[in-house]
């Protein structure tokens, strides 16, 4: 599908938060109108599993079950990889939060082969353990609720008619949000300081929240400074009729898809310099200026549902991954990567295993130098209790996610990469009810 149609806006927005609802693939069809809601996922000769190709020494002890690595695996494959690719370090699960002071670089090797991991789920994973009652702690995630926009201690009250955005983004001291065609940027108070054109899609800004990048009706990829006031400006016509999707900002560098998926720009906003990546960029990790790339392809062709996780710098592949698993974003120190382990749209068979059961659950955590899954839950993304309808890492490296509460309500859960979970905010209605995939009560920030 195309995420750039203007009439996705919502959806777009939803993606930027994380985890978005999943219906249920084992025994019922997807409903089609529905179906182009999420990127598909998954290869048709893949469906008994995942498959993840990683660059790692020349041990097959380094992919064998252990007490302190049960990932399980079953008959090893190998094939010659096109370049020379750095090795991620085997790692367990963490015993504790990651810390935000800075990830591990993983050490480069030359293996002549890579060993191809076949896995049938992560039975060792932590399960999300969703808590229930009052609300007794708070979040750094910034989040829309009551007209409010919170965060940690901050509270911004929004006015008529931003109380129910379709979006938010904390730029500068004040908040970029959209509603409907309308866009401004508000300072700390919640005082407009300058209407913006009518956006599209998602939104990125810098981690230090100096500058952020917006793609306006026409598709034009525009670049702001902390006040919303534009900078420079990349052109729609160089990303294909419908113009740009934004992707993500590393520092003074933009990183946009283009129309049909197949590639995108890496453009230098001070220099003006593009370069055209091969595939689409998806979540970034500004701190390791890494990111997963996605071919572009179409059902049936080679590497369809396939997932790379590239480094910007060098351009080199970390690792490739094929299956049912569609990463969302990264944590703030890019040790981690939060997603879903199935979408609507995606044919069932990629996404459940020979005995029916479904091979993920609907929310996922997996280490993002070995893709790992770390966490799950959610079931199988209906609308039962304790399934995920947003999600986002905070600054520890911790979740905050939008969860389906007793009778139909949600509520919102700091959860730690262990599965424990506190609630942060008190359970209440979407803004529409009848709607599974409707925002509310709870909106997540995009940053």
């Amino acid at each position: 599908m195309s995420d750039i149609d203007p009439e996705l806006k919502a959806v777009l927005a939803e993606r930027g938060e994380g985890v978005r609802v999943g219906a249920g693939l084992a025994d019922r069809a997807i409903a089609r109108d529905r179906s182009n809601r999420h990127r598909e996922l998954g290869v048709a000769a893949l469906g008994a599993g995942l498959v993840l190709a990683v660059a790692v020494p020349l041990t097959w002890s380094a992919v064998t079950p252990t007490g302190s690595r049960p990932f399980p695996v079953g008959p090893s494959q190998s094939t010659s990889p096109p370049t020379t690719l750095p090795s991620p370090s085997p790692s367990t699960p963490p015993s504790t939060l990651p810390s935000t002071s800075g990830r591990t670089p993983t050490t480069p090797t030359n293996p002549t082969t890579i060993p191809t991991l076949r896995s049938t789920g992560s039975p060792s994973a932590a399960v999300l353990r969703p808590s229930t009652g009052p609300a007794t702690g708070i979040t750094d995630v910034g989040f829309v609720v009551d007209g409010i926009y919170r965060e940690g201690q901050r509270q911004t009250k929004l006015s008529a008619p931003f109380q129910r955005p379709d979006l938010v983004a904390a730029l500068g001291d004040g908040l970029l949000i959209t509603v409907g065609d309308r866009a401004v940027v508000v300072d700390a108070a919640g005082r407009t300081l300058r209407d913006l054109p009518t956006l599209r899609g998602p939104v990125a800004v810098t981690a230090d929240r100096s500058h952020g990048l917006v793609t306006d009706e026409a598709g034009n990829l525009l670049y702001l400074d902390s006040r919303g006031k534009q900078v420079a400006r990349l052109a729609a016509t160089k990303g294909g009729a419908a113009g740009w999707q934004v992707a993500g900002l590393v520092g003074n560098t933009a990183y946009a898809v283009n129309t049909d998926q197949t590639s995108s720009v890496s453009w230098d906003v001070l220099s003006t310099r593009t370069t055209t990546i091969k595939g689409a960029v998806g979540p970034i990790d500004a701190a390791g200026r890494r990111a997963i790339v996605t071919p572009g392809l179409s059902p049936g062709q080679p590497g369809y549902g396939c997932q790379r996780l590239v480094d910007l710098t060098s351009g080199r592949t970390i690792w490739n991954l094929c299956g049912p698993l569609w990463f969302t974003s990264f944590s703030p120190d890019g040790s981690h990567l939060l997603g879903q382990g199935f979408s609507d749209g995606q044919p069932p068979e990629l996404s459940v295993g020979p005995t029916g059961k479904l091979l993920y659950q609907q929310f996922v955590v997996a280490q993002a130098d070995n893709g790992r899954v770390v966490l799950q839950g959610g079931g199988d993304g209906s609308r039962s209790t304790g399934s995920v309808t947003s999600a986002r890492f905070g600054a520890d490296g911790s979740v905050t996610a939008q969860i389906t509460a007793a009778g139909q309500q949600r509520d919102l859960q700091r959860c730690t990469i262990e599965g424990q979970c506190a609630v942060v905010g008190a359970a209440g209605p979407s803004w529409q009810p009848d709607i599974p995939e409707a925002a509310g009560p709870y909106l997540l920030a995009q940053n």
